[in-house]
């Protein structure tokens, strides 16, 4: 799907990774913080038709964390089961939400959603280095 290019050349890049992990990839906060940062900008960019994904930020960002993970010694199952499949899916729609939320946005309307993403860029956020206005 269009809206999902970012999170499946995360999944991607992280397809090179070493077997044989260390455990907790789950609390393991900055690979959270990417995974949950890649999937706010996804989500941002389908719900709002005025922002596109900045790919040469978004790229770096797929970089550090194939070498954090890499580094951290995690496996590819390990990573793909933080992102793939329904549950995670669902974990991970629900934390963009709600990161969305907490900075006053509503998820559902598209023109809080572009708003928000306007915000985002002009504050220099996390999510708002990986957004570009069309």
């Amino acid at each position: 799907m269009k809206t999902r290019t970012c999170f499946m050349a995360l999944v991607a890049a992280l397809g090179l990774l070493p077997q044989g992990a260390l455990a907790g990839i789950a609390d393991d906060a900055k690979f959270q913080h990417i995974i949950v940062t890649t999937f706010v900008v996804e989500q941002t960019r389908a719900r709002c038709t005025e922002i596109d994904i900045d790919m040469q930020a978004t790229e770096r960002m797929i970089v550090d964390m194939a070498n954090h993970t890499a580094a951290m010694g995690y496996t590819q199952d390990e990573v793909q089961g933080q992102l793939m499949g329904a549950e995670a899916q669902a974990r991970l729609t629900a934390a963009a939400d709600e990161y969305m939320k907490a900075k006053g946005a509503d998820p559902t309307n598209p023109a809080s959603v572009c708003a928000f993403a306007q915000a985002e860029i002009a504050a220099g956020t996390d999510v708002g280095m990986l957004l570009k206005s069309r």
